[in-house]
């Protein structure tokens, strides 16, 4: 029931705006063809960086390696989150000792 007024209240919200940002094509797609948005009110700005503002700085003491993840963690990304962290740490470790 709560996924159920969590979608209603998406396409309320979704229908209500003046314009939609969103981080895919392919989420720009769900919407149009769930909520029936029209293509013309979602924008997508996909994720990216300024590599003239943020590049590796060999002259800067770094800290243990951290990973951040902000986003909703459900059943599916959680599992694949983990192990693919899991793959992750192996690589890295592997890396170390060559």
């Amino acid at each position: 029931m709560e996924i159920q007024v969590l979608e209603i209240l998406h396409q309320i919200s979704v229908k209500r705006s003046d314009a939609v940002v969103v981080p895919y094509n392919v989420t720009k797609e769900e919407l149009v063809s769930l909520f029936h948005v029209p293509e013309s009110k979602i924008h997508v700005v996909n994720y990216g960086v300024d590599h003239t503002v943020y590049y590796p700085r060999p002259a800067v003491k770094r800290a243990a390696r951290q990973v951040l993840y902000i986003g909703e963690v459900s059943r599916s990304k959680g599992r694949m989150l983990f192990s693919r962290l899991s793959i992750l740490s192996r690589r890295v470790s592997a890396m170390r000792s060559c």
